[in-house]
């Protein structure tokens, strides 16, 4: 297993490093990462390559981190999904404000799913508010993003009850400008292998053919 990125490569010294979205842009992978440090807190690191195996770590600060003393994503943030469309890359981004001081990601606290945008990838403008909502333990993680003939699907995982049970579905979210968004759950288990569960998917768009990569 070849480890193109560690946390003792990362500037911060972070607890770990997860949640890595890529886009080969210009002969170049891009890639914008999670790090995570004590309790939880996460900012969001951008790295570059050229072959999409060595990476390298750009700057010596995070791209993206947590907003500001009581905003929704004051506690914690990290990345959905990245695409560039006309020059300007867009991310998506998980942001969470932790409502009970007592315990740490409490289970009634929501994830909102946020837009920042920019024109080199580095250099970030968050929206100022969130543009999907999370609803108690509903919360629309975006895992991938694509869009055809002008319309934008926003594939997420959301789970059904407050429980630690595996009891995850799959829905996609729709828009015509990125920011308005409709939402539909569009997956259950029902094939014996998958158990109670389905989550993580991949999207991409094939000759007009969606095809997800997901597991159970």
């Amino acid at each position: 297993l070849f480890r193109s990125l560690t946390r003792e490569s990362n500037p911060s010294n972070p607890f770990g490093l997860r949640g890595s979205k890529i886009i080969f842009d210009n002969g170049i992978y891009k890639m914008w990462y999670f790090c995570v440090y004590s309790q939880g807190v996460g900012s969001i690191w951008y790295a570059e390559s050229t072959d999409g195996i060595s990476w390298k770590t750009i700057g010596s600060s995070s791209v993206l981190s947590k907003g500001e003393p009581g905003t929704w994503d004051d506690y914690s943030i990290s990345v959905s999904a990245v695409i560039k469309e006309n020059n300007l890359y867009k991310m998506y981004y998980l942001g969470y404000h932790k409502g009970n001081n007592l315990v740490y990601m409490y289970v009634n606290d929501v994830w909102h799913t946020g837009l920042a945008t920019s024109t080199d990838g580095i250099h970030w403008s968050k929206n100022i508010n969130p543009i999907i909502y999370g609803t108690g333990y509903v919360n629309m993680n975006i895992t991938d993003i694509v869009k055809k003939d002008n319309i934008y699907y926003a594939y997420f995982v959301y789970s059904l009850t407050q429980s630690t049970d595996n009891n995850t579905r799959i829905g996609v979210a729709t828009s015509s400008d990125g920011i308005n968004w409709d939402l539909h759950k569009i997956m259950s288990p029902t094939l014996k292998w998958e158990g109670s569960s389905v989550t993580s998917p991949t999207v991409i768009l094939d000759e007009g053919v969606f095809k997800m990569v997901y597991v159970n």
